[in-house]
């Protein structure tokens, strides 16, 4: 991360931003989708109307923002490829290896590794964000929803996460 600049790191805190509103509009969406069902079996087809052109909207505003998160996104993996790509050009390794090829030469060679570079390990920088943000704003939904089913949900959770360590241990004392 420390080839992040200033304009990277910008973008970064406007996709964490954009995405945790992106993901709020879809747990709207979701909540929604329960009232539609509720005025579909009460028969209320006004308000069955008006929440379903609120899902409608939430889900097109969530679908528009995670647009632009990718394209800022994709924005940052170009900035910090064209970064990688001038520090490889700089062919820091001739004064202390001698290496008889060019800049063009070299960095044909390692042009690969830096897209794959700024492609996986960037790229993952940014979707762990987004999937922490997205566990984040469920919680925080399930708890508007119900703390019992939230409280429900947490010990689940922990289980799942605690019982393989747990289950790991058993078997090295085995």
């Amino acid at each position: 991360m420390k080839n992040f600049t200033k304009k990277v790191w910008l973008n970064y805190f406007f996709y964490t931003i954009i995405t945790f509103i992106s993901n709020c509009f879809y747990l709207g969406m979701s909540y929604a989708f329960s009232y539609i069902l509720d005025y579909a079996i009460s028969n209320q087809m006004t308000k069955f109307y008006i929440t379903s052109s609120i899902a409608i909207s939430l889900i097109l505003l969530h679908l528009l923002l995670d647009y632009i998160s990718q394209l800022i996104l994709n924005s940052s993996i170009a900035l910090l490829n064209s970064n990688l790509r001038k520090i490889v050009a700089k062919n820091t390794f001739v004064e202390n290896y001698k290496l008889k090829i060019d800049t063009g030469e070299f960095l044909n060679l390692n042009f690969n590794k830096v897209n794959q570079v700024a492609d996986q390990y960037y790229k993952n920088i940014f979707d762990i964000t987004k999937t922490i943000l997205t566990v984040v704003s469920g919680f925080g939904f399930l708890t508007y929803l119900s703390w019992i089913s939230f409280l429900a949900t947490l010990v689940l959770t922990l289980l799942v996460l605690v019982m393989p360590l747990i289950m790991n241990k058993d078997n090295q004392k085995k």
